[in-house]
Order: structure tokens, then C-alpha cells, then sequence
């Protein structure tokens, strides 16, 4: 099996086990997605904290056709904006950078 083969074979396997519906709007086409939301945060020495996220999805190459800087997609509920071009990655899957689109999202949380 070819080094290619290999990593579609693995992109496979990830995403049957941790791949969510990803609609496209407009159209309310459902491709499958790979969703990370991850929270960054940080503590000020005079109390607080400041916590911001900016959340992607991974998405299979031939699925992610139409997608593009702008687009909007809704994943677990929410709506997002992707806010950088589109990113292949050379192994069959393409990363799409997501923005807050509407009131759904939580804005960056900054208290002090």
C-alpha cells in the first residue's frame, strides 16, 4: 500500500469515528466534518481572564468542493463563516478556518 493510500485509509477510520454534518449554505448540502472549537485562554495577574476561540473543520477534498473563503456553514448547531482561504493539506482533506457568523457564537469573553 502507497504512503497516499495509507493516510486516505487513516482519514477514513477518523472520519467514521469523529466526523459531524456539515451543512452548506445556501443549499443545505450535508458533507461529513472533522469540528474543532478549541478555547484559548489566559489568566491576568491582576485577576481575571481572557478566553477566545477560533474554530475549523476538516473536510474530504471531493466534499469540500464549492466551499470558499466566505461561505457559511452550520456545524453542531451553529453557524460559522470560513474567514481564510481554504487550506488542502496535500493528503486528500481540506481545512476551512470558521468565524462567527450570526449571534450564535460566543463572542471572546474578556473580564478584569
Amino acid at each position: 500500500m502507497s504512503w497516499r493510500e495509507e493516510v486516505a485509509s487513516m482519514d477514513a477510520a477518523l472520519m467514521a469515528e469523529f466526523a459531524d454534518e456539515v451543512t452548506i449554505l445556501p443549499g443545505n448540502a450535508i458533507v461529513m466534518g472533522i469540528f474543532e472549537d478549541p478555547a484559548i485562554g489566559g489568566s491576568l495577574k491582576s485577576g481575571g481572564h481572557v478566553v477566545a476561540s477560533q474554530g475549523y473543520v476538516f473536510i474530504r477534498d471531493e466534499d469540500a468542493e464549492g466551499i470558499d473563503y466566505k461561505s457559511e456553514l452550520i456545524v453542531i448547531g451553529k453557524r460559522w463563516k470560513v474567514v481564510a482561504p481554504p487550506h488542502r493539506d496535500g493528503t486528500g482533506m481540506t481545512k476551512f478556518i470558521l468565524g462567527k457568523a450570526n449571534e450564535q457564537q460566543r463572542l471572546p469573553d474578556v473580564q478584569y
